[in-house]
């Protein structure tokens, strides 16, 4: 499919979405995406700093960078006074067609007697679009089971325009899971989004 950024016209198939440590595919890719905070029991968020709160305006000892840099803004927050904050303009993808910017948090560890994990955020975003096929807003988990293997999990999220609006997705493990790590990546979109109040952890038993 040939899509047109600026004067630029580029095309990508699927295939061409694989990038770096990123894999494309995921495990569970049909559990519904819901965006209304489920009635079931959760354990502690296992994330740390999920708000970007403990940090200055800028940078986090809490979450790495992932491609081009983020930002903490201190002007806009689902709660608190903070949120992560991705952007993107057609000049970046102009220049680069694999563009991407996003963070990476720190390891950190599950209740392995669960066997349900959930993921859930808080998004906003302004003018955000799609500029090449295959890419994608999303926040990745990738978990270590007891296996030793390694699974990963995607949450898309909501491009366009829209003020803050809540993203949740459930996956039922068929072993327990030990290590865990979050991503939020931005790819091949113009715009701006923002990130808050994350959540990784075990729901249910």
């Amino acid at each position: 499919m040939c899509l047109k950024i600026g004067k630029t016209k580029r095309c990508v198939s699927p295939s061409a979405s694989q990038e770096g440590p990123i894999p494309l595919f995921y495990a569970d890719e049909n559990v519904p995406v819901l965006h209304q905070p489920s009635a079931s029991r959760d354990h502690h968020n296992q994330i740390a700093c999920p708000g970007f709160e403990r940090s200055r305006v800028g940078t986090t000892q809490y979450w790495q960078g992932y491609g081009s840099p983020y930002q903490i803004d201190a002007t806009t927050a689902h709660t608190g006074e903070r949120s992560l904050k991705l952007s993107c303009t057609v000049k970046d993808i102009e220049s680069d067609e694999d563009h991407r910017t996003g963070a990476q948090g720190r390891l950190i560890y599950l209740d392995p007697a669960s066997r349900t994990v959930k993921l859930s955020a808080w998004t906003k975003t302004e003018a955000l679009t799609p500029s090449i096929e295959g890419r994608e807003f999303a926040i990745l988990v990738r978990l270590r089971l007891s296996n030793r293997g390694y699974r990963w999990y995607k949450m898309p999220c909501p491009a366009g325009t829209h003020d803050w609006q809540y993203t949740e997705r459930k996956w039922k493990l068929d072993q327990p899971a030990g290590r865990a790590q979050v991503f939020v990546k931005l790819h091949g979109h113009t715009g701006t989004a923002w990130v808050d109040d994350l959540f990784v952890g075990c729901s249910g038993r």
